[in-house]
């Protein structure tokens, strides 16, 4: 369901929509990133709120920061995906009505917004997602942030080679973030599990920067993992009904246990280089819980192949016979 606006009813975020994205292509000479559009958005919503206005804005936060959720914005954006991980909003009519005071203090923010982030501006970008996650509803949020741009950093190809014994000190930056996870009861689930991730994550911290890329992989995946309970709380989200809420509760328990899946997947194949995880009395469940695993798949893939022969045996026959049949 897309939403509808009848004349003088938009409540503000369509008619931001349309007008941060002609201002954005006729200073660009091109459309506005997702993640540009996303944080010009929440930027426009919060600013609003604090001239007592909403715009009712539709939007969680969620891997990426605050984004809008799409399945209740106007029908005339645009998302097209021009490549992995990227992608491009557009709009495709005309503009929304509005009541004349929402659309003059949108323009205003909206050109504030891409003054202060022009996208020619050498720093832009981190400017941008500095300012954005100052606002996020937990401090959790900037803190594990901070620990993924070092780390991704440290993976970077243009890093060059390293001193890889200096990276042990990245396992105290995971640590200082954990100090700051929210208490909420929604969080637990997560919570019980942080002594186990460090217990991994530590493994790959030490070794070199193939190990850095798999550490870099943990810590991507765990981030996701609880993104899914926090895009479920009272102060992450807004404008958003019911419905979508209770799907994204239906959503907790298959993406549980595809992170276990990832998870033990990881532990499964550091332990062959790192031996002392077999050890480790918070990883080794994981280590035989992988094991059997792929104990399982391969007897199935046995067993599937024992059926197979056996078909193919079976239709040899049947096509001899039915040869033999026809001369």
């Amino acid at each position: 369901m897309q939403a509808q606006f009848g004349k003088l009813s938009d409540p503000g975020f369509a008619y931001a929509s349309y007008f941060l994205i002609k201002s954005y292509q006729s200073q660009n000479r091109s459309s506005p990133s997702g993640l540009y559009f996303n944080k010009a958005m929440s930027f426009v919503n919060t600013e609003m709120k604090k001239r007592k206005e909403d715009i009712k804005l539709p939007h969680s936060w969620y891997r990426w920061g605050d984004e809008v959720v799409r399945y209740y914005m106007p029908g005339e954006l645009t998302w097209t995906h021009e490549e992995a991980g990227y992608t491009k909003v557009g709009w495709e009519g005309g503009p929304p009505l509005t009541n004349d005071s929402t659309k003059s203090d949108v323009e205003e923010l909206i050109r504030e917004f891409l003054q202060k982030y022009s996208v020619n501006s050498g720093n832009w970008y981190e400017e941008l997602l500095a300012d954005h996650y100052d606002g996020a509803p937990f401090e959790f949020q900037r803190a594990f942030k901070s620990s993924r741009d070092i780390l991704f950093d440290r993976t970077r190809p243009e890093k060059g080679e390293k001193n890889y014994a200096s990276n042990e000190i990245l396992i105290d930056v995971y640590k200082s973030a954990f100090s700051s996870f929210p208490s909420e009861r929604l969080f637990h689930p997560v919570k019980r599990f942080i002594p186990t991730f460090l217990s991994l994550i530590a493994y790959p911290l030490s070794g070199s920067k193939e190990d850095l890329l798999i550490a870099n992989e943990i810590s991507e995946e765990f981030w996701y993992w609880f993104c899914y309970f926090l895009r479920l709380h009272p102060l992450a989200h807004e404008n958003i009904e019911e419905t979508t809420i209770s799907y994204w509760r239906s959503q907790l328990e298959p993406e549980t246990s595809r992170f276990f899946r990832n998870f033990d997947d990881h532990v499964k194949r550091l332990s062959e280089k790192f031996q002392e995880i077999s050890k480790d009395e918070l990883l080794v469940d994981h280590v035989q819980e992988e094991t059997k695993r792929v104990q399982e798949w391969e007897e199935l893939m046995t067993n599937f192949e024992e059926i197979t022969d056996g078909l193919d045996d079976f239709l040899s026959r049947k096509i001899g016979l039915n040869k033999n049949s026809d001369t």
